[in-house]
């Protein structure tokens, strides 16, 4: 029977299998290729806050009143931006955004009965992703990145 030979062709005929399983398999590659991207750009991020906090807690730990309000202005921009001036573009995008934010305590520490005065950075910055609307698609719209770093205080 003719008509059952061509369907029968056509049902054998491989050519065209090998594009529409790549079509099949592009979009889950570009998936995993641009989450990959956005969680080292992440990394990125955290690291670069992490490094500014650093500074900021070694700089505060050795000056004289850590806490005014002039002190945490200047450990504020060189946590941000790397210089004390805030001049500086900042270390990570996320901290533009306003809900952003940094705060410098200072607390003891109990050692062996004496109290160790010790500065406390703390950070909650919006990450900011390439793809701003790939984090509501999976859930996690508004992440942000926490971070804290202690230094011993430094008296003059």
């Amino acid at each position: 029977m003719p008509m059952f030979d061509l369907l029968n062709k056509i049902r054998a005929n491989e050519k065209g299998d090998t594009i529409v399983e790549f079509a099949a398999a592009v979009p889950l590659m570009l998936l995993l290729f641009i989450g990959f991207a956005e969680l080292g750009r992440a990394f990125l991020q955290a690291n670069a806050i992490e490094k500014g906090m650093r500074a900021g807690a070694v700089y505060a730990a050795r000056i004289d009143n850590p806490t005014e309000i002039a002190s945490k202005t200047v450990i504020e921009n060189l946590v941000k931006t790397g210089t004390l001036d805030g001049s500086g573009a900042y270390l990570a995008s996320g901290w533009a955004n306003s809900s952003s934010s940094l705060d410098v305590a200072q607390s003891y520490y109990n050692l062996n009965g004496d109290n160790v005065p010790v500065i406390r950075l703390s950070a909650s910055v919006q990450f900011d992703p390439i793809l701003p609307g790939l984090l509501d698609v999976i859930g996690m719209a508004g992440f942000s990145i926490n971070l804290s770093h202690e230094q011993a205080y430094v008296d003059h």
